[in-house]
C-alpha cells in the first residue's frame, strides 16, 4: 500500500499527549513456556523454539521462525 504525502520534508509532531499514566506490564502467562536462541551460524538467521511444556510425556517441540527488524519488520537475512 502507497501512501503519498504532499511535502517531501518529514513533520515533526510535539504536541504528544502528556498527560496519565502508562499502564502497567500485565502478567506474562507464557513465562517459563518456551526457550528461544538465536542462531547465527545459519544464513538467514534463525530463533530456534523449544515449548517447555508437559505435553503427556512426550519429547520438547522444537521450531524455528525467521529474524525479523524490530524497527521495520524487514526479514533479517
Amino acid at each position: 500500500m502507497l501512501t503519498y504525502f504532499k511535502s517531501k520534508t518529514p513533520r515533526i509532531v510535539n504536541n504528544l499527549k502528556e498527560k496519565g499514566h502508562k499502564k502497567a506490564a500485565g502478567p506474562k502467562p507464557y513465562v517459563g513456556l518456551f526457550e528461544a536462541d538465536l542462531k547465527t551460524q545459519c544464513s538467514p538467521p534463525v530463533w530456534e523454539i523449544r515449548d517447555l511444556r508437559r505435553n503427556g510425556g512426550a519429547d520438547d517441540e522444537t521450531w524455528t521462525e525467521g529474524v525479523h527488524c524490530l524497527l521495520c519488520g524487514v526479514l533479517v537475512m
